[in-house]
């Protein structure tokens, strides 16, 4: 029997991309993201420092899942650092990428959003004794980057960024190869 004959050869394990776990865990993600930014707002919990821990964590938790899965279900059991990176960095830009669309609906759905955050941003600028001169030139610049078009420019500039940081941190400790399995 020749090796062409046999059909249940797997495909070499470093030719599996990490694009689909990394955009099924940035789904995933984003959409308890969306889930948790609406609960935030609505339920006036966004300004506690715990409900940001959460929100951390539930970002952190996203990749953790994602390099898990990439590493015991498509690389066999082992995953490099640079592939952990990769994941990361994959489905944090999946995860902003939707959690960004889902702000956009929100403040489309419900503007007032939108002021009273701005609001809420001036209060804790007069709290830091900014001057009234600061304090405008701070709010306009607010006022421009809760445009839809340049939220969605922000988060699909800066999540490649938080994903890589968030990815050398986490992949540090998900990394296994041959030599230190358990």
């Amino acid at each position: 029997m020749d090796t062409y004959d046999q059909t249940d050869i797997q495909e070499p394990i470093k030719r599996k991309s990490p694009i689909p776990v990394g955009f099924q865990f940035g789904l995933l993600g984003g959409a308890l993201g969306i889930a948790f930014a609406f609960t935030g707002y609505y339920s006036n919990l966004r300004e506690n420092f715990w409900w940001g821990i959460l929100g951390i964590c539930i970002f952190s938790l996203s990749i953790i899942l994602a390099m898990k899965v990439h590493r015991d279900r498509d690389l066999g059991g082992y995953l490099t650092f640079g592939r952990a990176i990769i994941v990361g960095i994959i489905t944090t830009f999946f995860m902003m990428l939707v959690w960004g669309v889902g702000q956009v609906v929100l403040h489309i759905l419900d503007p007032s959003i939108v002021e009273e955050t701005i609001e809420a941003m001036a209060l804790t600028w007069e709290g830091m004794g900014l001057s009234d001169a600061e304090l405008e030139a701070n709010l306009e610049i607010a006022d421009q980057l809760f445009n839809p078009p340049v939220y969605l420019g922000i988060m699909a500039l800066f999540s490649p960024i938080v994903g890589l940081i968030f990815s050398i941190i986490i992949g540090v400790s998900m990394v296994r190869s041959p030599e230190n399995k358990l």
